[in-house]
């Protein structure tokens, strides 16, 4: 009980700490991955199943091959996931 308070009492802050700013300008970080996902999710920036999930295997199969996402933003990251898909 106190986990899912402390997780939505996160996650409303973040919301409205970022809601002001276009999420998919926020710059990747694996340590706030989750917490970035979510926020993206809850502003319908990522809109279907789909493209959460080209957008997880390809951080995923990037970060597995060595290749450097330092610097990305969650646009650049999900824009490179859907052009891989096409």
């Amino acid at each position: 009980m106190k986990n899912i308070l402390k997780t939505t009492i996160l996650t409303l802050t973040l919301a409205v700490f970022v809601s002001c700013h276009n999420p998919l300008d926020r710059v990747y970080s694996p340590e706030t991955i989750s917490d970035d996902l979510q926020v993206l999710v809850a502003q319908d920036k990522i809109r279907t199943r789909e493209e959460m999930e080209n957008l997880c295997d390809y951080i995923q199969i990037s970060e597995a091959l060595g290749v450097s996402l330092k610097g990305k933003t969650y646009r650049q990251l999900l824009e490179a996931a859907n052009d891989l898909e096409e």
